[in-house]
């Protein structure tokens, strides 16, 4: 029988040793590419994450640029030929009365009542330049969803939009201003003479809420003192760039406001209401 090597007995015991040293640091070197790839893959998909999450806002910054047809810079003119040829029309009338006003504004809509039926007249004789802004300033939910439909209504029926304003800044048989969105679809389909689906879609969609939101903002960043020191800031009007500050409902004042203006171009004069003012 052999007998062993007492030195080849003494060396096997360092040689399994250090064999079972390399297996380890092999199973550890595995685990450690196992735990590079299983990082890279979650990383690569955080990064897939982030990338998708970017063009999501991206789009939606796009969705806030989408501006109704007929309105530049937040106005709309009033007219057949609507914004799209404002400067013939400019050229043709002599005063040029522009408002800028929100829906939820009961100064605004005091205005409207006591001198709606005037500026119509003015407008549709072709002597004065009628432009319009609607901003949803108060930041109310329904100052937005009015302010959509007022741009909803321009885009799809320009002609109309003066009508849709007067009937909008009526107040109801409670008082108060607001009216929901069916109320409205009904008051732009009365003021456009036809029921339009894509017009009653637009309104229901709130196409033009980021329009809305979007102009607000750039107005009320313009008047940043005076939102700060909570004032009442609207409606804004103006007679050839020049702001009336007389009361709102009183429709003698503002029709001679007008008067007085116009009297700074030779032109043929326009008509004025002598209507008594809304309070009376």
């Amino acid at each position: 029988m052999a007998v062993d090597d007492p030195e080849n007995s003494q060396t096997r015991p360092i040689a399994v040793q250090h064999k079972a040293s390399q297996l380890r640091a092999q199973a550890a070197q595995a685990d450690k590419q196992r735990r590079w790839v299983l990082w890279g893959g979650s990383a690569a998909l955080v990064l897939l994450v982030i990338v998708a999450f970017v063009v999501s806002l991206v789009q939606g910054a796009g969705d806030a640029g989408k501006v109704p047809a007929n309105i530049s810079g937040g106005e709309f003119m009033v007219g057949s030929s609507a914004v799209l040829s404002s400067d013939a029309v400019a050229e043709e009338s002599t005063v040029d009365i522009r408002m800028v006003f929100d829906f939820d504004c009961a100064n605004c809509a005091s205005f409207f009542v006591a001198n709606g039926e005037n500026i119509r007249g003015w407008s549709s004789s072709g002597k004065v330049t009628v432009e319009l802004e609607p901003v949803a300033f108060s930041a109310s939910s329904y100052s937005y969803t009015a302010t959509n439909a007022a741009a909803c209504v321009a885009n799809y029926s320009p002609d109309s939009f003066l009508a849709f304003t007067l009937a909008m800044m009526e107040p109801s048989n409670d008082g108060t201003l607001t009216k929901d969105e069916a109320q409205i679809s009904q008051i732009a389909t009365e003021t456009i003479g036809v029921t339009s689906s894509a017009l009653n879609s637009c309104i229901q969609d709130g196409a033009y809420k980021n329009w809305a939101v979007q102009t607000a903002d750039d107005f009320r960043e313009g008047r940043s003192d005076a939102v700060a020191a909570g004032e009442d800031v609207l409606p804004e009007v103006f007679v050839n760039g020049e702001q009336f500050t007389g009361t709102t409902n009183d429709p003698i004042a503002f029709s001679s406001f007008v008067f007085v203006t116009e009297t700074q171009a030779p032109s043929e004069s326009v008509s004025v209401s002598s209507s008594p003012s809304a309070s009376e």
